[in-house]
């Protein structure tokens, strides 16, 4: 038997039973013990009491308060579902709520009163819901009281539904005080995943059902979190109508994981955790690096999941979590960075598909194979490597199309857009791979033709904080430029390129931290004007500084350096995404 299966017998024997006594179903809190208790009143079969008041501990703050509401929320059960219950005969229900309202303002008089209604509770069920939720004025010794005086005096049957851990400390202490006196039947509801999920996506649609199997792959239990995943899905996926399926299935897995993280779910990685993610950590271990158990089962968790790092899809929806709504540009930004990347990723793919009928077979396809790579080359080319681009030429060559092969040679060299460090080949590990003299060439006179221009500010720093190949004299140029570039660059750039461009300017401070030549000065000048930068951003509001010192580890107010460890801030393990320790911090990149 399931869990909930096993709770609702217990629930089934506990109501069939007209003798008076008390029984408690703890369980985490959200896992659906309420739901289980009121969906098990309603399915039958039916109690052998048939007077029935659910009571909500939440504001309540006297006594005298919970009795009248115990009166007033009474009903009546029988073969009529729950949410049919008739009022009883005479004054209860709506007509003594209002007494309730007064509670505080007429004194000893409603007290009066609410002994007189209360003295009508008997032989029925009670629920008592919210413990932990009751207000601070009414003792938890004084709910158990009235629990046993409902069991003994008016041979109530009595469940208390509680939340684990949800106690105050003092409230727990009397509650374990009193919890063999007042308890006779106790039972603990651990829901499974599966169970959770199945409440609320009980008839699922499409989505529905992506979102359950994402829910029971995390093992979330919680049935309010799993139903507010369910809506915030349902919204996002409103603002990316129309957009690519694998952008909207990626926003289904993602919804799951940023709003438990978000909701602080138990168990549920939080976001410092998932921006530290660079990749599955099977395929990205670091046996070095030592981590808490709490990361270890996080990172088990996510490659379960197939979760490798946030994109830029996930960086606009966990601020949108954070304030309850998504607003469609920055989330349709964050897409169209995501589409723009997979759309890359497929040229690619196609590109390479193209070569398969040249590896995988040894058919009389020459011609057929050389037109569609001709085609897929000048279609993906934006993708292609210039080891590609060089292998793709000699082939051509060798197989008598000569008049393509230079078609696409300066087809590829005229349209290729990219900085001029991409062109430079003493800076590319596969440069001495470049065989056709054709291309050699072309690529040395594309190198040529930025004559003394140095690259961009955002190529170089984002070139030194990734992996890309970048020019170590254009360090000299960089240093030389005023902080007030690095500040306008840093509030123009977006999403994972601007991590990548702040970790480029950070990446000097260490590496070159002793070293005296031109180009260690240089790189701790960049680093310099980086810091400079980012406080004086950071000093613009209470966000950015926010900002500055947590994602990025860079104190606002430094505590008194040597000059030589001032200038240079503790940076390691600088990558495109990753963790970075500046001035002693670990930071998310």
């Amino acid at each position: 038997m399931t869990a909930t299966e096993l709770v609702r017998t217990e629930i089934q024997k506990f109501l069939a039973s007209p003798e008076p006594d008390v029984l408690c179903i703890s369980g985490q809190w959200g896992v659906g013990k309420t739901y289980l208790w009121k969906d098990t009143l309603e399915k039958g079969p039916v109690p052998a009491l048939s007077d029935y008041s659910y009571v909500s501990l939440f504001g309540i703050d006297s006594l005298e308060a919970l009795k009248m509401a115990i009166y007033a929320n009474q009903g009546r059960l029988g073969k009529a579902p729950v949410d049919k219950w008739r009022s009883k005969i005479g004054m209860g229900g709506k007509k003594a709520q209002p007494l309730l309202e007064l509670t505080p303002y007429v004194g000893n008089l409603v007290k009066a009163l609410g002994t007189l209604y209360f003295s009508q509770v008997k032989n029925q069920i009670v629920c008592i819901d919210d413990l932990e939720r009751r207000s601070k004025n009414l003792d938890v010794k004084d709910v158990l009281g009235l629990i046993s005086f409902l069991k003994e005096e008016r041979k109530c049957k009595v469940v208390l539904l509680l939340n684990d851990g949800q106690l105050d400390a003092e409230g727990a202490k009397l509650f374990r005080g009193h919890f063999e006196k007042s308890i006779d039947i106790h039972t603990r509801f651990e829901a499974m995943a599966e169970e959770s999920a199945s409440v609320v996506f009980d008839k699922p649609d499409a989505v529905g059902k992506q979102l359950r199997a994402h829910c029971i792959k995390l093992g979330i239990k919680n049935i309010r979190i799993i139903k507010k995943i369910n809506r915030n899905a349902r919204d996002l996926l409103a603002v990316l109508h129309g957009y690519d399926q694998a952008i909207l299935d990626s926003a289904v897995k993602a919804v799951p994981l940023l709003t438990w993280s978000h909701l602080k779910g138990d168990g549920a990685p939080p976001e410092a955790h998932l921006r530290k993610r660079t990749g599955l950590t099977m395929l990205n271990f670091d046996k070095d690096k030592k981590l808490e158990e709490d990361e270890i089962q996080w990172n088990n968790l996510l490659d379960e999941y197939d979760w490798g790092s946030l994109d830029a899809l996930d960086e606009a929806l966990i601020p949108a979590l954070e304030v309850g709504y998504f607003d469609s540009v920055s989330i349709k930004k964050g897409a169209d960075e995501v589409l723009a990347v997979l759309t890359k990723q497929r040229q690619d793919g196609a590109f390479e598909d193209s070569w398969k009928g040249y590896h995988d077979s040894f058919d009389a396809n020459q011609d057929q194979l050389l037109d569609n790579m001709f085609d897929m080359f000048k279609k993906t080319y934006e993708t292609i490597s210039l080891g590609n681009l060089d292998g793709t030429i000699r082939l051509f060559r060798d197989l008598g199309r000569n008049a393509q092969a230079e078609e696409l040679l300066a087809f590829y060299i005229a349209n290729r857009q990219e900085p001029q460090t991409f062109w430079d080949l003493n800076n590319n590990p596969f440069g001495n791979d470049i065989k056709d003299a054709t291309v050699l060439q072309a690529i040395k006179d594309k190198f040529a033709s930025f004559g003394g221009a140095q690259v961009s500010l955002a190529d170089l720093l984002e070139a030194m904080g990734g992996k890309g190949g970048w020019n170590m004299g254009d360090a000299d140029k960089a240093a030389l430029l005023p902080v007030a570039d690095y500040k306008n660059l840093f509030k123009t750039e977006r999403g994972r390129r601007l991590r990548k461009i702040i970790n480029g300017g950070l990446f000097g401070a260490r590496s070159a931290q002793h070293d005296q030549t031109p180009l260690g000065q240089a790189l701790r000048k960049i680093s310099d004007n980086t810091l400079a930068a980012l406080r004086e951003i950071g000093a613009e509001s209470n966000i950015n500084r926010r900002r500055v010192e947590q994602l990025y580890g860079v104190p606002m107010n430094p505590r008194a350096k040597p000059a030589a460890v001032q200038a240079a801030p503790n940076v390691a393990n600088v990558q495109s995404l990753g963790e970075v320790n500046v001035d002693g911090v670990n930071v998310v990149t």
